[in-house]
């Protein structure tokens, strides 16, 4: 007869209420520990021996109630195993004889298979192997390493774990130790003290107060203790209550804690618990390291922000640059106004009326352009000159020549900066995290440049337009002021000739119509004020007009600049703030699903509880 899986024991013995509730919570477990093993795969260094655990767990219902005897090595487990069982099963002797792990499963024959590394089942037709079975393990704490690590990946199958120790040693560190690590993991352990027939009479009691005192202070329980005798066991011709040497070997608690406490029911709630604290504790123990991925993480989530920050400083003071400019370009255009509007009076001013006149008559007759000539210049143009009109513009002009070059340096030197920053930090991650920058930190390799000089041509051009302004427009205006000036004075005297000589001034009318010719000649000086005022207010309104064109323009330029600035750093620190933003956001969501799957966990072991 073949030792009952958990399955068949509720297909025997549990209501079809209870086969329900079974089912429902198998199926549970094996959703969350399917999804436990998908997160696995997305944590990188994630270990190994995890993913093998989980997997164990998925298929561990389908596999015998296992008790998992482990101690330091010769305190005596193959032997007390033999004793349960009640053959010489396993080898046993003074020096470490168990170098594997052995299960001790239920079957009709005696033999042997060897079911993966270092893990080989034997069967043997014992009436305890039909309700557990025994897993014998190297000791724990041996000169051999690999005994102690081929143990400890063992543990997480164990349903109970019987940890056994020397009586004459009772508890000591190594013990401690390993049963704290038993019981964080979350198994049910018992004590089994072995060689207790070499205690006093009067000792076995003050060595089970010892261990006892000792586990509730130091672990706060206090596990089962059985003070026991493997020699003695074995010694028995049989495991009957009669015979005085199986009573003496105290096991007969061992198996009465079999038969009672490990009942059907009993080994399917443990059966069902195992797979649930297996994922608990690979859970736990991969959310710790997810934990310190984002701890390691959030330093260089602090070094993306510090580039940002560096970026923002950098383009705030390119944009203070940019706002200088414009700080000068605002009152540059007024100054010239207001110097122009200056200049334009003078020129109409009335106390030069003889000159106007005689330069409007020089423009009437053509003579202008012939003096101009001689002259070397339009009188508009020496009079925006003679009030240095132009200097502001001229001096604006030459800051915008500046601008590109100094935003294209200082965007070069940042860019540099910021490239060493980046690839220190790239040097900072952890190997698993490096391997994975896409790409490398470094600097463009090639500026475009075109838009600043496309705005600082666009800028010149404005100034120049009000260059014209100042100049051409003026002039032209000035002259059309002038040949007005001179046609009104030219119509005047010419009227007056033609009146004169029709005979319809009279000679007795002559110092009336005299008055009349001067104040209409002199109403033709008084209007020329008046036409400064509007050739002014003109030439003003077209100086504010390219002011504002030219903030315009700048501030267009600035703001096309600063995306373009950013884009270049954002583009040269890519591989790295990349690989920090996703591995953030990716880890992030790992650890929230690693949350989820302890409360579904704990929400499947609350369903275990509600079976007893």
């Amino acid at each position: 007869m073949q030792q009952r899986t958990v399955g068949s024991i509720l297909a025997s013995a549990m209501s079809g209420n209870h086969h329900e509730r079974y089912d429902a919570i198998r199926l549970r477990e094996q959703a969350v520990l399917g999804r436990l093993l998908d997160l696995l795969q997305r944590v990188d260094h994630a270990p190994a021996e995890s993913v093998e655990q989980v997997r164990d767990a998925l298929f561990h219902t389908d596999n015998p109630f296992l008790i998992v005897l482990v101690g330091p090595f010769s305190a005596g487990k193959s032997a007390i195993i033999n004793a349960l069982v009640g053959a010489p099963v396993l080898e046993m002797g003074p020096t470490p004889t168990t170098t594997r792990i052995t299960i001790l499963r239920h079957g009709p024959d005696d033999q042997e298979i060897r079911t993966s590394d270092n893990v080989y089942t034997r069967f043997y037709p014992a009436p305890i192997l039909e309700k557990v079975s025994f897993v014998d393990t190297p000791g724990l704490e041996s000169v051999f390493t690999v005994h102690d690590e081929i143990t400890h990946r063992f543990l997480h199958r164990a349903d109970v774990v019987f940890l056994v120790m020397f009586a004459t040693q009772a508890l000591p560190r190594g013990s401690m130790d390993d049963l704290r690590d038993l019981l964080n993991y979350g198994k049910p352990v018992n004590l089994l003290v072995n060689q207790a027939d070499l205690l006093e009479p009067g000792e076995a009691d003050e060595v089970r107060a010892f261990i006892a005192e000792e586990c509730r202070r130091y672990l706060g329980v206090v596990p089962e203790i059985w003070l026991v005798s493997a020699r003695t066991g074995l010694e028995a011709a049989a495991q009957v209550p009669d015979d005085p040497r199986w009573y003496r070997s105290g096991l007969g608690a061992v198996l009465q804690y079999i038969d009672e406490r490990l009942n059907d029911e009993e080994r399917l709630r443990r059966k069902l618990q195992t797979p649930i604290k297996i994922g608990q504790h690979v859970a736990r123990e991969t959310l710790a390291l997810v934990q310190d991925d984002l701890e390691q993480l959030g330093d260089h989530q602090r070094a993306v922000q510090n580039l940002q920050a560096q970026t923002d400083k950098a383009l705030a003071e390119q944009k203070h640059v940019a706002d200088e400019l414009a700080e000068m370009a605002g009152p540059a255009f007024d100054l010239a106004a207001e110097r122009g509007a200056q200049a334009i009076g003078n020129m109409f001013r009335f106390s030069a009326a003889l000159g106007l006149l005689r330069r409007g008559v020089a423009e009437l007759i053509g003579l202008a352009r012939f003096s101009r000539r001689l002259t070397a210049g339009a009188y508009a143009d020496r009079a925006l000159e003679a009030f240095q009109v132009r200097r502001p513009l001229e001096d604006l002009e030459a800051e915008v020549n500046r601008f590109a070059p100094r935003v294209e340096g200082a965007d070069l030197q940042d860019i540099d900066r910021l490239v060493e920053y980046g690839r220190a930090q790239v040097e900072r991650l952890p190997d698993t995290l490096r391997e994975k920058v896409i790409g490398r930190v470094a600097a463009p390799a090639v500026y475009q440049r075109e838009h600043l000089q496309q705005a600082q041509r666009r800028l010149n051009d404005v100034i120049r337009e009000a260059t014209v302004v100042d100049g051409s427009r003026l002039e032209l205006a000035v002259r059309n002021a002038l040949l007005t000036l001179a046609a009104w004075e030219l119509v005047i005297f010419a009227v007056t000739i033609i009146l004169r000589v029709a005979g319809l001034i009279r000679p007795e009318d002559g110092p009336t119509w005299a008055l009349i010719v001067l104040l209409l000649a002199v109403a033709g000086f008084i209007w020329m004020p008046f036409q400064a005022i509007r050739v002014s207010r003109r030439y003003t309104d077209d100086i504010v007009r390219l002011r504002d064109v030219f903030l315009a323009v700048l501030d267009a330029a600035v703001q096309r600049h600063m995306t373009y600035a950013r884009e270049l750093r954002a583009n040269a620190m890519q591989p790295y703030t990349r690989l920090v933003e996703t591995q953030t956001a990716q880890i992030e969501a790992v650890r929230r699903d690693l949350v989820e799957v302890q409360q579904e966990l704990a929400g499947a072991e609350q369903m275990i509880q509600s079976l007893k």
